[in-house]
């Protein structure tokens, strides 16, 4: 009942700065009542297959109990309950009971969990914003998940709270899109410090380079077909992204 009793822990006085939950259990006392008293930002994994706790009756409730502003949903499609963790044979042997450990295999879900969990701890316990970028490139891709979440109310990553320069502009541009074999990211205004960043679809950073110059090449070389992320960080300024199709 770990998953729940992270959730009723949760909701008590003290400084909680982040909340991830595996397949949490309804628990008495109710976790799901416990969820509306969660203000942390919240992750909570489920897997499509659990047949020991039932997203329907167990995890979907607490998100939804849970106040909106920050917080993720993801159910891993073809998970299970036990997989979440190491081979355990009590765990195994209940859930044969009840239907299996589902399609995906341990080593899959836990991949997936394992992106999920690192980018929203580091984001949320680290202040690591090219992690935050990570996880939301990861739950717009939707790659092997069914995701819904509302972070419009979590806290501030430090090189967002930097005001803008005076007068400056930020107008930046990447074309042509879709991108084929090459394409010119192009700034105009200040460029001190600036740093260009990519994201893959599964939240992987494929490019992390400094710009020198008001047009920057980017290659495909080591690109395969999708949608990326692109933030650029540029001293004394919100960071600003977008997104890059590559055909």
């Amino acid at each position: 009942m770990g998953g729940g009793a992270a959730l009723l822990g949760a909701s008590g006085p003290g400084p909680i700065n982040a909340v991830v939950c595996f397949a949490p259990a309804e628990t008495n006392p109710s976790a799901i009542a416990a969820a509306t008293a969660v203000n942390a930002p919240l992750l909570i994994l489920a897997g499509s297959q659990d047949c020991v706790t039932p997203p329907d009756e167990n995890q979907l409730p607490m998100y939804g109990a849970a106040p909106a502003g920050c917080k993720a949903y993801v159910e891993i499609t073809g998970g299970g309950h036990c997989n979440f963790a190491n081979s355990n044979f009590n765990c195994s042997f209940g859930e044969l009971t009840c239907g299996g450990g589902g399609s995906l295999g341990r080593e899959g879900q836990q991949a997936i969990t394992h992106l999920y969990t690192l980018h929203w701890l580091d984001r949320f316990l680290k202040d690591d914003v090219s992690s935050g970028d990570a996880l939301q490139a990861l739950l717009d891709a939707g790659e092997g998940v069914t995701a819904q979440w509302v972070l419009d109310a979590c806290p501030a990553a430090i090189s967002t709270r930097m005001p803008a320069n005076n007068g400056a502009s930020d107008e930046v541009r990447i074309v042509p899109i879709p991108m084929c074999e090459r394409a010119e990211l192009r700034i105009s205004g200040e460029l001190g410090g600036t740093r260009f960043r990519l994201v893959d679809p599964v939240g992987r950073l494929v490019r992390d380079e400094r710009v020198g110059g008001p047009i920057h090449p980017i290659e495909r070389a080591g690109m395969s077909a999708g949608t990326y992320l692109w933030i650029l960080d540029r001293e004394g300024m919100p960071a600003q992204r977008g997104k890059l199709v590559v055909d």
